[in-house]
């Protein structure tokens, strides 16, 4: 809500004032749109390996712009960003390999990176890993927010993009055998302060 001040003693508004309110509404709500926008932004480039910091600065930018966001990585590929909301972006790394980052709130208002990296063996097969930062990148333990595990098959995680939940998706087992089918899909809620 904007209050508009007057000076009772010209009957004129003070536009001094009305400006300075109007700035900072205008500001905090893009602050707030760009809010993983501007954490990917400052992501050191070791998290993502084949992406230099410039081709992240990209993404963003051209997410910004309302631009298709494509980049030459460090191996000489071509990755795109097809994603990017204020808490869930997705990034194509290459032919077989995406990331997917998703901002979780934490029970104390705070919040927290979810990345996915998965690469695909084929048009079915696809292995997941799942890590946790803080919103300026420090490193978190997987096990204290992200307690499953399925060693006898490749497992997919989807972050979806809507909510916080995470699919997880069973391909072929470690050792395929034809006569052992992988589990069904299951579907993990964050509760605020893991996923179960």
């Amino acid at each position: 809500m904007f209050f508009v001040f007057f000076d009772f003693n010209t009957g004129l508004m003070n536009r001094y004032t009305f400006a300075l309110i109007l700035s900072s509404f205008i500001h905090s709500a893009a602050t707030k749109a760009q809010e993983l926008g501007n954490i990917i932004r400052q992501m050191p480039d070791t998290i993502i390996p084949t992406l230099s910091k410039n081709n992240v600065l990209d993404f963003v930018d051209y997410q910004d712009s309302k631009m298709k966001a494509v980049v030459t990585n460090n191996l000489g590929y071509k990755s795109e960003m097809t994603t990017l909301t204020t808490d869930y972006a997705f990034i194509r790394t290459s032919s077989n390999s995406d990331i997917q980052i998703k901002l979780l709130p934490l029970a104390d208002s705070s919040k927290i990176v979810s990345l996915v990296h998965t690469v695909t063996c084929d048009s079915i097969n696809a292995d997941s890993r799942i890590e946790f930062y803080t919103t300026d990148w420090k490193p978190l333990s997987v096990a204290d927010y992200f307690s499953f595990n399925d060693k006898e098959n490749f497992s997919r995680y989807i972050l979806s993009p809507d909510d916080t939940s995470i699919l997880v998706r069973f391909t072929n087992p470690l050792e395929p055998n034809k006569d052992v089918k992988p589990r069904e899909s299951i579907i993990l809620k964050w509760n605020g302060k893991k996923y179960e």
